[in-house]
């Protein structure tokens, strides 16, 4: 509030004396009615008894209410003038004195309790400046302690005089909360006003570009004077924003800042760590309300509807474009325009800027909405996943995924050769229905290409276990696309329950023969390396069966007429070991084009001359590579053990072929018959007659010393005759010895 620098420091001399009587000292200093007897001294003090005013200069009757004037126009009064320590301590003077008054003539002390030249009144505890031109408000417009209301105000406008209207309030309250405007703050800082509530202008020589108007909000745990650290979630500042509503203010919104990180690197005053000491700000519908968006003030992301945003843009619910284009149409340079999004509410689609034009984005049917996104390379006219699933890490050599304008697909590979190309990687696909899972790992390397195929049994993956006896392992079938039932293929099915040491397996070709809806199994390699062809039991390392007459084996080396030529052979070929020294051979050896010269030899040990040979004019050789007769021999001709059959004849003889046989001849005549003859036959039969018989040989014989044309011969009863003939092509030659017995 305001003092008047002129306060009655004269009080200070009124203090010493104890005026009994009035005492009247005119300007020469000439005292009058003057009681000696009024007068006392103790010591060095000297005090009035008088009842009444001192007067000093008067020239008449003192005052009635001042126990002390002084009157002058020339001069003044001269209070006390010390050298003070600081506003605590009572020296020079001896103790404290409640309305005691000095004039400080020195600085000293330490603030806030230091002193400076100047008038000091004393309040029994401490030492009271008095407020002047320099350090006090001396207008009429002073502060108002307003004990009542527990505030201390300005009462009057700028008159001094004018009570201040409603609206126009200054107050500080007792526990310290300021009011403008208003004589009931509710805040440490409560503006209340028709206007905006104010303006920051910041204005001074050199000034850095971060020297800015703002404001400061800092927050700490404990109490004034004993300042403890924040924790974690507590809010550094906010701003709340309100409006009337219902007769009471109501929330419409906050921004605040929330502390997330407490720890940080200071030096000099100076965060050097800041990664430490982190938080967000918040926009919320009221303080401590629902977090709807805020800003990760470390990573700079930003979060909508998630309070730890994981990009620098994380929203959780939905997010609309515009479709107006104009601004990005309008920009200069087309990078300018790169990376922009919209929807188009024409053809209702996502749209970005590719720095030239406006592309539509997969829908979310088809889209990849991971940040690994395909990319357009039309350079290499190709789709391709363009980086690593961290969005920015472009793909290293030998993980492309890439689709070619072509339709070919490449997996490791970004040069597709095929219409899917999978290089030095694998191809899988699971079915977890009773959990068949079936892998395909192909290799484009310096080995080989494989295929392979795995099955496990069970209800999960993660209760497989492994597959029993007769279960098929895995299927390889082409059909045709209308309806994909028949076709052919191969499947590999187990032979027994299969366990870490048991792996028995084979494998199935089957095919779809015409007219038939279902597949037939045709070939099969078992498990114990035998081959079968129309037998799935094969008992050798080939078995081959068919239930119709047909071709069961045919082994040929077919070349176009203009390579055929002579020597080439088809074989076929026996061993007991792998080497030639242990070998049987049955070959083909092609001489000319349908010729009787062709021929099949038969062969040892790789020895290219044939041992035997049958030609293809049914001709036979042995020892011979060539035969010209139906057999030819080179070499001695043997035949040890041999018999003939022996059969019983009615009727009419039937000798085919020169084949040799031994008859028993019924009693009576017979007629002995050669059908189908050839040039160079011979024969020989043995007859044994059974009676009195009679023969007549074939037209045209010629019997030894004997006619010609049909020959009777009387056969003895029981006795036994041989007859041998020759056939020239013409006449049978007879030669005979009867009735042996």
């Amino acid at each position: 509030m305001k003092q008047i620098g002129i306060l009655l420091f004269i009080f200070s001399i009124i203090s010493m004396m104890h005026a009994q009587a009035q005492v009247v000292i005119d300007a020469k200093g000439t005292k009058t009615a003057i009681d000696p007897s009024k007068w006392s001294e103790n010591g060095s003090d000297i005090y009035n008894k008088n009842t009444g005013g001192v007067g000093v200069g008067t020239a008449g009757a003192v005052n009635p209410n001042a126990a002390l004037e002084v009157k002058s126009t020339t001069k003044g009064v001269l209070i006390s003038r010390v050298a003070l320590t600081g506003t605590t301590a009572f020296a020079p003077l001896t103790a404290h004195v409640a309305g005691m008054m000095v004039y400080n003539t020195a600085t000293a002390g330490t603030a806030p309790n230091n002193v400076s030249p100047g008038f000091y009144y004393n309040d029994g505890t401490k030492w009271v400046r008095v407020a002047d031109a320099t350090n006090g408000d001396l207008t009429k417009d002073a502060w108002v302690d307003d004990n009542a209301n527990t505030m201390v105000k300005l009462g009057t406008l700028s008159d001094g005089t004018t009570a201040r209207p409603v609206g126009t309030e200054m107050v500080v309250k007792d526990n310290g909360w300021v009011g403008i405007g208003t004589s009931t703050p509710s805040w440490m800082l409560d503006v209340v006003g028709p206007a905006a509530i104010g303006q920051f202008k910041r204005i001074g020589p050199g000034l850095t570009t971060s020297q800015a108007p703002g404001f400061l909000f800092t927050r700490a745990a404990g109490s004034p004077g004993a300042e403890q650290n924040i924790n974690v979630g507590d809010y550094l500042g906010k701003l709340q924003f309100r409006g009337r509503v219902n007769a009471k203010d109501e929330d419409f919104g906050t921004l605040a800042y929330i502390a997330e990180g407490t720890t940080a690197s200071i030096a000099d005053g100076t965060i050097v760590s800041p990664g430490f000491a982190s938080g967000r700000f918040v926009f919320s519908p009221n303080a401590g309300g629902t977090e709807l968006m805020n800003i990760n003030t470390r990573s700079g992301n930003v979060g909508i509807g998630v309070t730890a945003p994981r990009s620098l843009l994380d929203i959780k619910g939905y997010a609309k474009l515009g479709t107006a284009d104009a601004t990005a149409d309008a920009l200069t340079t087309a990078s300018d325009r790169a990376g922009m999004i919209r929807y188009n509410s024409t053809t209702k689609a996502l749209q970005y800027h590719d720095d030239t034009q406006w592309l539509t984005a997969a829908s979310t049917a088809t889209a990849d909405l991971t940040n690994d996104a395909w990319v357009n390379d039309n350079a290499n006219t190709m789709l391709k996943i363009g980086t690593l699933s961290n969005g920015t890490t472009a793909r290293p050599a030998g993980t492309e995924v890439v689709i070619k304008d072509s339709g070919k697909m490449g997996i490791g590979t970004a040069a597709p050769q095929a219409t899917l190309h999978v290089r030095n990687g694998d191809f899988r696909l699971e079915n977890e229905n009773n959990w068949n899972a079936y892998k395909g790992i192909t290799y484009s390397d310096t080995r080989y290409p494989q295929l392979f195929l795995f099955k496990a049994s069970g209800n999960t993956k993660a209760t497989a276990t492994y597959p029993p006896a007769n279960n098929t392992l895995g299927v390889f079938r082409a059909a045709n696309a209308i309806d994909s039932t028949g076709g052919a293929g191969f499947r590999v099915s187990s032979t027994q329950q299969q366990s870490a040491a048991a792996h028995g397996t084979s494998m199935i070709i089957f095919t779809n023969p015409n007219g038939q809806p279902n597949n037939v199994d045709q070939f099969i390699v078992d498990q114990n390396g035998n081959t079968g062809i129309g037998t799935m039991t094969p008992s050798s390392k080939l078995t081959v069966e068919e239930s119709t007459a047909a071709t069961y084996l045919n082994i040929a080396n077919f070349m176009a007429p203009s390579n055929t030529i002579a020597g080439n052979n088809t074989s076929l070929k026996f061993g007991v070991s792998n080497t030639n020294k242990n070998s049987a051979e049955i070959r083909f050896n092609y001489t000319a084009d349908q010729s009787n010269s062709n021929r099949i030899d038969f062969s040892f040990n790789s020895i290219v001359a044939p041992l035997a040979s049958i030609t293809a004019g049914g001709n036979m050789g042995i020892g011979i590579e060539n035969p010209t007769a139906k057999l030819q021999v080179a070499g001695t001709v043997a035949a040890p053990n041999y018999t003939a059959t022996i059969q019983s004849i009615t009727g009419t003889w039937n000798l085919d072929l020169g084949a040799n046989a031994n008859w028993t001849l019924a009693a009576g005549a017979n007629a002995l018959t050669i059908t189908n003859p050839k040039a160079g036959m011979f024969g020989l039969l043995k007859l044994t007659n059974s009676g009195t018989s009679t023969i007549t040989l074939p037209a045209g014989s010629k019997v030894i010393n004997g006619g010609a044309g049909a020959v009777s011969l009387t056969q003895v009863a029981n006795a036994v005759d041989i007859l041998t003939f020759y056939y020239d092509g013409a006449t049978y030659w007879w030669t005979y010895g009867n009735n042996y017995n």
